[in-house]
């Protein structure tokens, strides 16, 4: 089993509607593994306590503690995923994988995301995490859990993945951008508190009394601005859905 985690997300003050959204990420990820029939259990930390508030340097976590999110991690889960889009959510992430692996040390630790793929190396170095993802995860974590539930476990073959061996960094070459976009099983909102991010007023709610949710019309950016890290993630490569999709 793998179990799939949101950790808190950090909001000091509102700047848009968008300060907090649903995990489009993973859940992503989640209908990869779920449509493979892998076992898995979600545990988004937003979605599960909307109205959780805790102190983080100058502003404030919103969802599940860090005992709880470890409490809801199921026993039988062998692999523990946890997605980091944002740089300021990493000390609370890299204090939430400390707390993972006291716990349960053999449990397999991979983190993916915007910040991961921005800094796999840094991500492993100060953190008991075992594998990175870089890029676009859907692949790579299929892969990642093939290899895995094998004999012989052969990781330094999966692109995209940064990893650990006897205290080495292992850094495999990135894995290809997904050109077949409208192939992509889409999101599985099912697994996610909807209703709750919209009655809490997060992602469009502000302004809207109908549902809304984030959604990906396009991968990737043509430009490479050097505040942003959509050249790590992406690459310059753009790719449009079809506007049926």
């Amino acid at each position: 089993m793998i179990c799939l985690i949101r950790p808190p997300a950090v909001e000091t003050f509102r700047i848009a509607t968008t300060s907090i959204t649903l995990p489009l990420g993973l859940a992503y990820i989640t209908a990869a593994v779920k449509n493979q029939g892998y076992a898995f259990n979600v545990i988004d930390a937003v979605g599960e306590s909307l109205d959780t508030r805790t102190a983080y340097y100058k502003g404030y976590l919103v969802g599940l503690s860090l005992d709880k999110i470890v409490e809801r991690i199921p026993e039988e889960a062998q692999v523990v995923a946890i997605t980091v889009i944002f740089t300021h959510e990493w000390p609370f992430v890299a204090k939430l994988v400390e707390r993972i692996k006291d716990r349960y040390p053999e449990k397999q630790i991979i983190l993916g995301g915007e910040h991961v793929t921005s800094m796999p190396e840094f991500c492993l170095l100060t953190s008991p995490a075992d594998f990175a993802v870089r890029g676009e995860g859907e692949d790579t974590i299929l892969e990642f859990l093939h290899a895995f539930n094998s004999d012989k476990p052969d990781y330094a073959s999966i692109d995209g993945l940064t990893f650990k061996i006897d205290g080495k960094l292992i850094t495999n070459k990135r894995r290809a951008r997904t050109k077949h976009v409208d192939d992509i099983h889409p999101p599985a909102w099912e697994e996610f508190n909807l209703c709750g991010y919209q009655e809490k007023r997060f992602v469009g709610g502000m302004y809207s009394s109908k549902l809304t949710m984030p959604i990906l019309a396009t991968r990737g950016c043509p430009y490479q601005c050097t505040f942003c890290s959509s050249p790590s993630m992406w690459t310059p490569l753009w790719i449009p859905r079809s506007p049926e999709k």
